[in-house]
């Protein structure tokens, strides 16, 4: 760790020793291999497993706020994924990580680049923000379910979900304004500063409010079942029924599968981001070398990667109602095909004879 220290001529920049300028290439680093293979893997099962929880919760009968809140989630996970992918794919044409490089090989791609930045950083808020709202309500719906339960509706929570969608397409349309606009260059780069801190706020700040939030839960429950089982006891016979029934219990189940992905999986890359704002002026804290940052990136970002991809795995191993809707789900699909490929054969011989 380097001494705080200032470039007395330039407030906006950090006197850090000049370190030997080399390119993040594969002959430099061959730990690039991992993101080159792992990635369109992670990319592919996150997209399968995200387009499932999509049908399942678009085939529920009854709709809930966590219904809603599973959908957006899913829908922003496959943003996440696929709008990044083109710098994936120059990436591996340039053989070079550092995104210039790679942009400039195929500058006919640059007029998407500015889109799908904004596409990636809008659908990560709304995924973050969504997932605190969800948390919130899970524990309001738990401590006290009479007054709460019928208060989170489909219908406020779609409108949570506007509001959240319309701040982050807002807040990061930054990325928009510096690929798109011309002039005020000097305002531009001070807003893009300042967007890149508030993103490392909102990161930091959404894994410490689930961290919080979700602990509190689980004590919460394992506070309520200790109750139940001591009311039981005490009676004798039978068993009270719980004051949010099944939905409540599996909302809380899914929401719980969905913290403990985010808060592993973004651990490393919440770390990396404050890394690198600790390394910028105005703090100057502390200098990495280009191979520890590159490094640290390849990791964080494979396993934030990861978190999104791993979702609707998580939930079918963990929530037995989940199972059960993609169970249902799969006879249903089951038995259409069934029905289908007889109709197809009795239609084959009628036509035949």
């Amino acid at each position: 760790m380097a001494n705080k220290s200032f470039n007395t001529s330039d407030p906006f920049s950090c006197n850090w020793p000049t370190e030997k300028n080399f390119l993040s290439t594969l002959d430099h680093f061959p730990e690039l291999w991992a993101t080159i293979i792992f990635r369109p893997i992670l990319i592919g099962l996150g997209t399968i497993g995200s387009l499932l929880i999509f049908t399942v919760q678009m085939r529920e009968i009854k709709k809930t706020s966590t219904t809603v809140y599973l959908t957006i989630m899913s829908l922003s996970s496959i943003i996440i994924m696929w709008s990044n992918f083109p710098s994936y794919v120059l990436t591996v044409w340039s053989g070079s990580m550092d995104s210039e490089v790679a942009w400039q090989t195929r500058p006919d791609w640059h007029k998407i680049r500015g889109l799908t930045e904004w596409l990636e950083s809008t659908a990560i808020w709304i995924t973050d923000c969504t997932l605190v709202i969800f948390s919130v309500e899970r524990l309001l719906c738990t401590m006290k379910p009479l007054r709460f339960l019928n208060m989170f509706t489909v219908k406020r929570a779609l409108l949570f979900e506007l509001g959240i969608a319309t701040l982050s397409g807002l807040v990061n349309s930054i990325t928009l304004v510096l690929y798109y606009s011309e002039g005020l260059k000097t305002l531009i780069v001070i807003w893009y500063e300042a967007t890149l801190k508030l993103d490392c706020a909102r990161i930091v700040c959404t894994w410490l409010i689930l961290m919080v939030t979700n602990i509190t839960l689980v004590r919460l429950i394992s506070t309520l079942a200790e109750a139940r089982q001591s009311l039981v006891a005490n009676r004798g016979n039978g068993s009270p029924s719980s004051s949010g029934g099944l939905e409540t219990g599996a909302s809380t189940i899914l929401l719980l599968c969905s913290a403990l992905i985010y808060s592993a999986a973004q651990f490393p890359w919440m770390i990396y981001q404050v890394l690198t704002q600790l390394e910028l002026p105005p703090v100057c804290w502390i200098q990495l070398s280009k191979r520890t940052t590159v490094l640290c990136f390849i990791f964080a970002a494979l396993l934030s990667l990861f978190g999104y991809a791993v979702d609707f795995y998580v939930y079918y191993i963990f929530s037995a109602s989940f199972r059960r809707q993609m169970n249902s789900l799969c006879a249903r699909s089951a038995r259409h095909a069934r029905g289908h490929a007889v109709h197809s054969a009795i239609t084959h011989t009628t036509t035949a004879i």
